[in-house]
């Protein structure tokens, strides 16, 4: 009885009483009666409620001092049972929303075993490669500059997901490089811009590859990583760059012999006598001499590389087949230049071949 009288008390001076001024206030009735006339009403009514003829300053004090504690914490242990029974007893609406959401909801994965996750798809192309790839002479180009016209393409395949990169965060201020992971953030790719440092010939591993692009007015908008070491999937990357076929050289010699034979010019490729890889031998010059004009490309590796590079224009005029083999060697033994595994597109590989056949007509029909 006591607590009960205590909490109603407590309602009456620090709940009703306030909120009742606020809304004589709001209603401007002290201005029209008077304010004291309103504050001896409200004290009359009061007093008839709780038992006081008239409360003064220090009544009223020692009734807060004496009542509020017990009110508070009776309203706090109120709050946090009633907090209580809220999450605890069960709700139908509730329990309908849970049901309907289970109905759609799709059936789990099954549990995929190590060997299975080992089969994802993971880095194992460096974006140097890449570029290559897209573009072999891509530094030959200095004046147009096709790697940033590679890079956009890139980029625009990072941002619409068509392609997972790898790479390694490097951060701030201590520029640490963490471990490499898969960049998931798409949005990442559309305030970032390529270095190009890995396009030198050591590939630049440590320096960044992308960074975010710098505001015209100098704001820092959002703070983003910069990122090195970036890598792709390689089989993944294929399947949107499948890039052009390439054909070893030596095998391509054989194709436009057979193509020249076909059309009844072989007694013109060589010499009757000349031996059959040294016919094949002899439509090898052909293609470096070609190569050396800028018609076509040659492509190789060049020890102790393993990269297959464009072999620059000038160098063609140095450098002679191998019979039998996909290598050319220099000319001069002072000079120690060797490719292997050259190669020429099947484009340009078709190209020569037309060429070829053209000038053989021409030629038969002077005869």
């Amino acid at each position: 009885m006591r607590y009960r009288k205590a909490i109603r008390n407590f309602v009456i001076y620090v709940v009703l009483v306030p909120a009742w001024d606020i809304v004589l206030r709001l209603l401007r009735i002290p201005e029209r009666l008077g304010e004291d006339a309103v504050v001896h009403w409200l004290n009359e009514r009061i007093a008839e409620k709780v038992g006081i003829v008239s409360p003064t300053v220090e009544q009223v004090s020692s009734f807060l001092v004496e009542w509020v504690p017990p009110a508070v914490l009776a309203l706090v242990c109120l709050s946090g049972w009633l907090v209580y029974l809220h999450q605890r007893w069960p709700r139908p609406h509730r329990l309908l929303i849970v049901a309907r959401a289970s109905e759609h909801q799709p059936a789990a994965a099954p549990h995929l075993g190590p060997a299975l996750a080992a089969s994802k798809p993971g880095p194992d192309w460096p974006i140097r490669e890449l570029f290559f790839h897209i573009r072999p002479d891509i530094l030959d180009q200095v004046k147009t500059r096709e790697w940033e016209a590679v890079g956009r393409d890139v980029l625009d395949r990072f941002s619409t997901g068509q392609l997972q990169v790898w790479g390694r965060q490097i951060s701030p201020p201590s520029r640490r490089r963490e471990p490499l992971a898969l960049i998931d953030d798409r949005r990442y790719w559309s305030h970032a811009e390529f270095t190009y440092w890995f396009l030198k010939d050591d590939g630049d591993a440590v320096s960044s590859h992308v960074v975010p692009i710098s505001h015209p007015y100098g704001v820092v908008l959002e703070r983003r990583p910069d990122y090195a070491d970036l890598q792709v999937n390689r089989a993944e990357a294929l399947t949107i760059w499948p890039g052009p076929r390439r054909v070893p050289i030596h095998e391509a010699a054989r194709t436009a012999y057979e193509a020249i034979e076909r059309a009844g010019f072989d007694d013109m490729v060589a010499l009757n006598a000349s031996l059959p890889e040294q016919k094949l031998d002899h439509l090898k010059h052909i293609f470096l001499t070609e190569a050396g004009k800028g018609m076509i490309r040659l492509h190789g590796t060049k020890p102790p590389s393993r990269e297959s590079r464009l072999i620059p224009a000038s160098e063609m005029s140095g450098l002679h087949p191998v019979t039998g083999t996909n290598t050319l060697a220099s000319l001069s033994r002072a000079l120690n230049l060797t490719f292997h595994d050259v190669w020429i597109s099947e484009d340009d590989l078709n190209r020569v071949i037309q060429d070829r056949l053209a000038l053989l007509r021409r030629l038969e029909g002077r005869m």
